[in-house]
């Protein structure tokens, strides 16, 4: 690459360095959500999100429904507007519609995931001065949080941490959620250890277990306490045991 070809390269590279830059700053100041789960009972037409947009650009949504947070498949729920325009410091909500259930369990609940996808409503280049490096560059930012589909049967009544149970041997701590509901773990330690959940995956599903392995050999008495996200997606009360 001659000396002209690099400059170009690099005033290209700095541009959109810049153009990157105030997209996640605006996109960190502006938009958010009201809530960081979405569950949606069997005997409700459906459930709410709103999503705010504290920043001074307008913004676009892309809003849906899928199988799993990294795939395109959508869930069995219908998400209205699936797209969307937000104006400066304003609110808009989003409504996710209940569909056929059929197919999923009645006894036990379902997780799937809320993807929202926020571009910029428009882009305007950083430097007029410089055509020559002139270029659109449009970032969209993806959040994703989790949405629970409750049959009936399950409504009326929430998890909680005290319903887990632990066992700990040959250096491993093992989780069983003995519940219809998931069960998402915040923190676990043993004698004051942290153990790193997110390693092995934080969330256990209904009537499952989990083993974590511990990272350094810990002699009985082993203290073990936990606390799980509840429904409002807060940390619960932590929940402390003995195992042998």
């Amino acid at each position: 690459m001659n000396k002209t070809g690099m400059k170009k390269h690099i005033k290209q590279l700095l541009l959109f360095i810049l153009l990157l830059h105030a997209f996640l700053s605006a996109h960190a100041k502006g938009i958010s959500l009201s809530s960081t789960r979405v569950i949606v009972n069997a005997s409700e037409p459906g459930a709410v999100v709103t999503v705010r947009n504290n920043s001074q650009s307008p913004w676009l949504i892309r809003a849906r429904a899928q199988l799993h947070p990294d795939s395109s498949a959508t869930a069995p729920f219908t998400v209205t507007p699936p797209l969307f325009r937000i104006e400066p410091d304003s609110n808009n909500t989003v409504r996710i519609l209940n569909m056929d259930p059929a197919g999923l369990p009645a006894d036990r609940e379902s997780v799937f995931y809320l993807s929202f996808l926020a571009i910029p409503a428009s882009d305007k280049l950083a430097d007029s001065a410089t055509p020559a490096v002139a270029a659109r560059v449009t970032i969209g930012v993806e959040s994703v949080i989790k949405l629970f589909y409750r049959p009936q049967k399950i409504e009326n009544k929430t998890a909680s941490a005290n319903d887990l149970k632990a066992d700990y041997k040959n250096n491993v701590i093992t989780l069983q959620n003995v519940t219809p509901w998931y069960q998402t773990l915040s923190q676990l330690t043993l004698n004051g250890k942290h153990i790193p959940v997110r390693d092995t995956g934080a969330m256990l599903a209904p009537f499952s277990s989990k083993a974590f392995p511990v990272p350094e050999k810990i002699t009985a008495p082993v203290n073990v306490s936990w606390s799980v996200i509840n429904d409002l997606g807060v940390e619960s009360d932590t929940h402390k045991i003995t195992a042998n």
